[in-house]
Order: structure tokens, then C-alpha cells, then sequence
């Protein structure tokens, strides 16, 4: 069973002047505290990266929480990978470890043959994690600074997710069907 960490405090934190990050405080069962720190961007990120919806902030909060209590699909603990359990596998796209390209692996963002697929195994493994982050039983619950903050933006959400659509596409297939112009900065108005 998931220990539950309950959402104590979010601030604004900056480990620099270039990254704005969250700073997450939870209570652990035992009484002890735990430090999350998230930049940002993360929700954003996540939206391109799965095409989870952007309007749907309370699924992008879930994940950018749980996801770092996921343990790594193509970890030593691979065997052991809910998705994989339920038949969520495509062939490893690059050798590392003891895997070697084709091997049958769990799903990822990398071998994936579609964002849906990807979603549903990332999705599945969150709501699996070892940890469920839980707001403040009672009193306002600290997440909601990052619910009216997130400044999820679709042009940039877009680019992303072309972004990751060609690197998947690179890796699984080789290389791109046509050329690609070099990244350019779009005009400014």
C-alpha cells in the first residue's frame, strides 16, 4: 500500500534567476517533512509530452507529484512495472544496460508507437506510485497557487510536443522522411 504524503506548503522557489521552480513541502506519515522541487514549466511539459489536455490542470498536478515515485520503467525493477504487467511493452529503441535494442521493454515516451499509448502506461504508473501526494484534510488546500499560476501557454505547448514527436520518430524509424529547417526563433510582432 502507497504511504500518503500530505501537501503541507507550496512557495516560489529560484535555485537561479534563470529557473522559476515550485517548492513542495509534504508531511510523511512518520511526522517528517519532504522537499519537492518543481520548475514551473513542468505542467506544460507534461501536457506536450503526453497530450494531456492543458485545461485539465488537477491530472498535470497528479502526475508532476506522483511521477517521482514512479519507479524507472527500464530500471533494475523493470520486471516489476505495472504497465508492463498490463501488456503495455514495445521493443527498446537503444541499447543501455542489459537491454539490447528490440528487446521486448515496458512502454515509454521513447518506444511508444503513439502518445495515447504512452499517456495510458505514464498515467497508470502514477496512480500505482509508491507515494499518494494528498492535499490538507481540512483549510485551503496549498496546490491551489499552482492550479491559478500555471500559465500553461499552447503555442509553446505545441512546439514542444513537435519536439518530442520527432524524437520519438527518430529513434524508432532512423531519421526523419524529409528535412527539417533548422530551429528558428518565430517572428516576433
Amino acid at each position: 500500500m502507497a504511504e500518503e504524503y500530505v501537501v503541507e506548503e507550496v512557495r516560489e522557489f529560484f535555485p537561479n534567476p534563470d529557473t522559476e521552480c515550485w517548492r513542495i513541502i509534504y508531511r510523511k506519515p512518520d511526522g517528517t517533512t519532504h522537499y519537492h522541487f518543481m520548475p514551473k514549466v513542468t505542467l506544460e511539459n507534461l501536457a506536450a509530452e503526453y497530450l494531456i489536455d492543458p485545461d485539465d490542470v488537477d491530472t498535470l498536478i497528479s502526475v508532476a507529484l506522483h511521477q517521482c515515485f514512479v519507479p524507472n520503467p527500464l530500471g533494475p525493477d523493470m520486471n516489476q512495472d505495472v504497465a508492463a504487467a498490463a501488456g503495455m511493452t514495445a521493443p527498446a529503441v537503444i541499447n543501455t544496460g542489459t537491454i539490447r535494442r528490440g528487446d521486448m521493454v515496458p512502454l515509454t515516451l521513447h518506444n511508444s508507437p503513439s502518445t495515447a499509448e504512452a499517456r495510458e502506461a505514464h498515467l497508470l504508473r502514477c496512480q500505482n506510485a509508491r507515494v499518494r501526494v494528498v492535499p490538507p484534510k481540512s483549510g485551503s488546500d496549498p496546490l491551489d497557487i499552482i492550479r491559478q499560476a500555471h500559465n500553461i501557454h499552447p503555442r509553446r505547448m505545441r512546439a514542444k510536443a513537435q519536439r518530442v514527436d520527432i524524437e520519438r520518430w527518430t529513434l524508432l524509424y532512423g531519421g526523419l522522411p524529409i528535412d527539417t529547417p533548422d530551429d528558428q526563433e518565430a517572428p516576433r510582432a
